[in-house]
């Protein structure tokens, strides 16, 4: 199945549409939107006002992504998203049901704080309020990606941390950021923000070490490879290699997986100039990758073939 971008992404398409609601709560004037909507995504907003916030942010991005006050504003906007990552808040958003990617109407959305609480632990709040304001970021990677420029290695850091929660829906949106960001962002710049986290130190040959940051950055190294020169990525193999080889003889299956994907990525960019590299792999190693690179080219032949049957019909 086909992976959600910003741009058929559910969630966000739910967001960009007004409401009566939100109409009533958010000003018209384009020169108070963008400080009246960095008040409601304040960690401490009521639950309903950090909503809006985010349905304000995201509407407003859509229909105003050329406007001046981007410029002047972004820095801020993005810094309060990130620190509504990082932390979140308690009881900050209002139905648990969109923590794990189900929009209710939003006449439901806000109803009383008794029933809106009822059912969700102070953990699942937390969760589902940094999951709100990772939508607001891929919001501004969709509609106003120009303006990262000189934000994307605190974006990267801040996104990678969110694998470390324990949370599957919160590390899942936030690799969907990720993902975003690399297909969206120059790569050089992005691939320069990603590979500190690709650093052999983070195991020290410590198999109890926490893995989940180098987990998501490799998953986000194969969705970013794709679009790297080939001499940028021939340039970056000295630095990941060593990464590679801890993680492809992890105890972690997803670790072998996720690297095993990654170099078959390389591959494909690289071809024979990246066996050099591959000779400390063991030879039930290389046969794996073998296979998974013939995989690799049949799929990819299969993706030309059907686009050349498009053009002739």
């Amino acid at each position: 199945t086909s992976r959600a971008t910003p741009c058929t992404d559910p969630v966000l398409r739910y967001m960009a549409h007004p409401t009566p609601l939100s109409a009533e709560k958010v000003p018209h004037k384009k020169s108070e939107m963008l400080p009246i909507i960095m008040e409601k995504l304040a960690i401490e907003s009521a639950p309903q006002e950090q909503f809006l916030g985010i349905q304000g942010l995201v509407q407003f991005a859509k229909e105003h992504s050329d406007d001046d006050c981007w410029v002047d504003r972004f820095g801020d906007v993005l810094d309060c998203l990130l620190r509504g990552v990082e932390t979140g808040s308690p009881l900050s958003f209002p139905n648990k049901a969109y923590a794990n990617g189900v929009q209710q109407p939003l006449s439901e959305q806000c109803m009383s704080n008794d029933t809106m609480y009822e059912s969700m632990s102070l953990s699942d709040s937390v969760t589902a309020s940094r999951h709100l304001y990772l939508q607001g970021i891929r919001a501004l990677l969709k509609y106003v990606p120009n303006h990262f420029e000189g934000h994307i290695n605190k974006v990267v850091e801040k996104l990678l941390e969110c694998s470390q929660c324990g949370s599957y829906e919160l590390t899942h949106t936030a690799e969907r950021a990720l993902e975003n960001l690399v297909k969206t962002i120059d790569p050089v710049q992005s691939l320069n923000a990603l590979l500190p986290f690709l650093s052999i130190d983070w195991q020290q040959n410590d198999e109890n070490a926490d893995y989940s940051i180098v987990l998501s950055s490799l998953r986000t190294l194969c969705k970013l490879v794709e679009r790297l020169p080939p001499r940028v990525l021939l340039g970056a193999i000295p630095t990941l290699m060593p990464c590679l080889y801890t993680s492809i003889n992890h105890k972690v299956v997803d670790m072998r997986k996720a690297s095993v994907f990654a170099i078959v990525q390389m591959h494909y960019i690289l071809g024979d100039d990246l066996s050099p590299y591959l000779r400390e792999l063991s030879v039930a190693q290389h046969k794996l990758l073998s296979i998974y690179v013939e995989r690799h080219k049949k799929a990819s032949q299969m993706i030309v073939d059907a686009s050349d049957n498009c053009v002739k019909i």
